[in-house]
């Protein structure tokens, strides 16, 4: 259990390092999981967030969802544009 926990601790726990994080970030973590705790639904991701989208919510939240998802394709999409890149510039070496 993670109760007695400092939240720099937890955050190396999980394999991240709260120095590049950095104080701010460590502190909008401490503020959504007060504001998740404090709403009484719990923790969602991405995944469960879709699912409450498609059976709970109008077409204008709909739409703002599906335009974070293809945010996050295209994020994705350019990291491996990268990587793949990277990899090709290894193998001429």
């Amino acid at each position: 259990m993670k109760a007695n926990k400092g939240l720099r601790e937890i955050v190396v726990e999980l394999g991240l390092d709260p120095d590049m994080l950095g104080e701010i970030r460590i502190a909008g973590i401490r503020t959504m999981v007060r504001n998740a705790v404090r709403s009484g639904k719990g923790f969602r991701d991405l995944h469960t967030y879709g699912q409450y989208c498609s059976i709970h919510a109008n077409p204008e939240v709909k739409v703002k969802y599906l335009e974070q998802v293809i945010a996050y394709k295209d994020q994705e999409i350019e990291f491996l544009k990268k990587i793949a890149s990277l990899n090709h510039e290894e193998a001429d070496s």
